[in-house]
């Protein structure tokens, strides 16, 4: 006797980690769509827009906080390759970004990615200064949101 299975394959991409400002945070949540540096410099108006590529960038690295932001979102790395391709970065170039291996997605906006987050950590000192805990939660009700220090 022979006995049928349904075979579903998916990428193995595991967690992704995206450090940002509360202010991004706020707008990436009540958007629900995550930019690039480029579109976000094109609609504010702001700054020489061909120094910045047209990518998304996430990281494997959960201690990669270079820029020294307030917010971490943990993004379901699976989910976002089954609709979205991959490039890894490396700046070999950079001493600083050593550890650094960078996941981008080439594309100006990501929609719906909210359906993406997996959680997300707000340092306790931003928190201090902008209380707004409740109101994060109400945005993305099934996300568990940690403070952290």
């Amino acid at each position: 006797m022979l006995t049928k299975f349904k075979l579903f394959e998916a990428k193995q991409v595991g967690l992704l980690y995206h450090w940002t400002s509360l202010r991004s945070l706020i707008n990436i949540l009540e958007n629900d769509e995550m930019i690039s540096r480029q579109l976000k410099c094109l609609r504010n108006h702001t700054e020489d827009t061909t120094a910045w590529g047209d990518y998304i960038s996430f990281s494997r690295n959960k201690k990669l906080n270079y820029h020294k932001k307030s917010v971490l979102i943990i993004f379901d790395g699976n989910k976002l390759s089954n609709k979205y391709k991959f490039e890894h970065h490396l700046f070999m170039e950079d001493p600083q970004f050593k550890e650094e291996a960078e996941e981008r997605i080439k594309i100006s906006k990501i929609t719906n990615i909210k359906k993406y987050i997996l959680g997300i950590q707000i340092k306790k000192w931003e928190l201090d200064l902008n209380p707004e805990i409740d109101y994060f939660q109400s945005l993305i009700p099934n996300v568990k949101i940690e403070i952290i220090e």
